[in-house]
């Protein structure tokens, strides 16, 4: 694992520079040694020469002296002596004329000369002169000796800091890592024991207790949607049942025509049967009578499947039919309040994957709006625009990349008298209206504006006060007419 791996590493490599550097300095400190003793032994080989020769000296002469020094030499050729008279000293001179030692050390050998009184008088000195060869090897060997052990230490300190990473550490992150993936993909049931008492297992306990708060938030987020998904169709539902009431007295009198026609033609096949009408004319008030019932049995059909409760359910639908059957329902409460409804669609058919009541019940909301705000008195129009247009959405729908694509458009256009420019960013609240008391629940846009939300679209609104608005709803479609209409 990767943690456990980096955690070797970097144990390793900082016990190999404390090595390093421990043995460097013990190095350091033993060469010292050996060259402190070094230097102590020629010193004091030196000064027992110097004596055994100045007493040679006295007895034999200088002849007898040198002889002596000479057979003084140790036979294996380490360390050797010979003499110098003092004219032929060359370094240290003066410090072997005042009686001093004087020592030097070359890359191979260490040299020290001791000097020799003669008749109390310096004479010259004895040069002592050892190859460095051995303390060289004696390094060489030190050193090895360390690297060998640092290598063990770090090998047998490796192994079990692997092992032993692996089986405290890589072993219960992994299960950590996948108690993780499990709660990312919502799993929050099955639950993680660590047979392990540090960090680790109370980490494990700690995410335990998070999945089980977890798992509870969510069956009580999931409660609290299916209550609210359930309570926005209600709303909707009683926004629907509201346009009904409000299409009723349309209704009723686009129902009185044909029952009007049913009555009279009733009435003539009854005198019918006393023989004053012919069997022709009888036949003919009957079709009369059938067509009456189909034209209120489609009436009477399209008002109950608009306040029909149904669940959602989008398929790809054509717009331009919908806005028709739209506006075919809401013809008779239009002829009432004076106002012309009107409908421009482009030739092609413009195609969306839409819940097709939900979309109805929001364009009838536009519609109606629009003849609510003309005049009764002065009547006016309503026009209802299709279209495709390609545009950027907005940030609460497009998110933040908000790339351009191409979206349906349904504008409902009314020459009623506008909105305030204080009331316009209030339109689509729950509940607010500028409408008279009783003439508005303030729950149409608002419904409408949650629709066109699930439905990943979203409404615009451009009005001017006394010359009419404009409300644009806009649908994602991938079905868009080859000749897309200006809109």
């Amino acid at each position: 694992m990767k943690l456990v791996r980096r955690l070797v590493v970097a144990l390793l490599l900082g016990m190999c520079v404390i090595f390093a550097v421990s043995e460097y300095l013990r190095e350091r400190r033993q060469s010292a040694v050996l060259d402190a003793d070094m230097i102590r032994d020629h010193e004091d080989t030196g000064r027992a020469l110097a004596a055994a020769m100045t007493e040679a000296f006295r007895t034999g002469g200088i002849e007898h002296a040198t002889a002596l020094l000479a057979s003084a030499a140790p036979r294996h050729g380490v360390m050797s002596f010979h003499w110098t008279p003092l004219a032929e000293v060359r370094q240290g001179r003066a410090a072997i004329e005042a009686g001093e030692t004087v020592t030097r050390s070359d890359d191979d050998r260490r040299v020290t000369v001791v000097p020799v009184r003669l008749d109390g008088n310096v004479a010259g000195a004895i040069i002592i002169s050892e190859s460095l060869a051995e303390e060289a090897g004696v390094m060489r060997r030190t050193e090895l000796e360390a690297v060998a052990t640092v290598f063990a230490l770090v090998a047998v300190t490796g192994i079990l800091a692997g092992v032993l990473g692996g089986v405290f550490v890589g072993r219960p992150v992994r299960q950590l890592v996948e108690k993780a993936r499990r709660v990312g993909e919502g799993d929050f049931g099955t639950p993680l024991v660590l047979p392990v008492a540090d960090e680790l297992g109370l980490l494990a306990g700690e995410m335990n207790m998070m999945c089980a708060r977890l798992d509870e938030s969510q069956k009580h987020a999931a409660a609290e949607t299916q209550a609210r998904l359930a309570t926005l169709e209600q709303l909707r539902h009683a926004d629907r049942l509201g346009t009904v009431g409000k299409l009723a007295s349309g209704i009723a009198h686009e129902l009185g025509t044909p029952l009007n026609v049913v009555l009279g033609r009733a009435s003539l096949i009854a005198q019918g049967v006393n023989g004053q009408l012919t069997p022709e004319e009888i036949a003919s008030g009957a079709r009369s009578i059938g067509d009456a019932a189909t034209r209120m049995t489609k009436i009477i059909r399209q008002l109950l499947e608009f306040a029909r409760p149904r669940g959602p359910r989008k398929m790809p639908q054509d717009l331009g039919s919908l806005a028709t059957r739209t506006l075919a329902l809401l013809a008779p409460l239009a002829d009432k309040h004076r106002v012309e409804l009107t409908l421009s669609a482009p030739k092609t058919p413009i195609k969306a994957s839409i819940d097709g009541g939900q979309i109805e019940q929001a364009l009838t909301n536009l519609v109606m709006n629009g003849i609510q705000a003309i005049d009764q008195e002065r009547g006016g129009h309503v026009r209802v625009e299709l279209g495709v247009t390609r545009r950027a959405p907005p940030a609460e729908v497009g998110g933040e990349s908000r790339q351009p694509r191409d979206f349906a458009q349904l504008r409902v256009r009314d020459d009623g008298a506008g909105i305030e420019a204080a009331a316009l960013p209030h339109i689509f609240d729950p509940f607010f209206t500028t409408k008279e008391v009783g003439e508005g629940t303030g729950l149409g846009l608002s419904v409408t504006y949650g629709i066109l939300r699930e439905h990943g679209g979203f409404v615009t609104v451009d009005s001017t006060p006394g010359e009419g608005t404009t409300l644009t709803i806009h649908l994602p479609t991938d079905a868009a007419p080859a000749d897309r209409a200006p809109v």
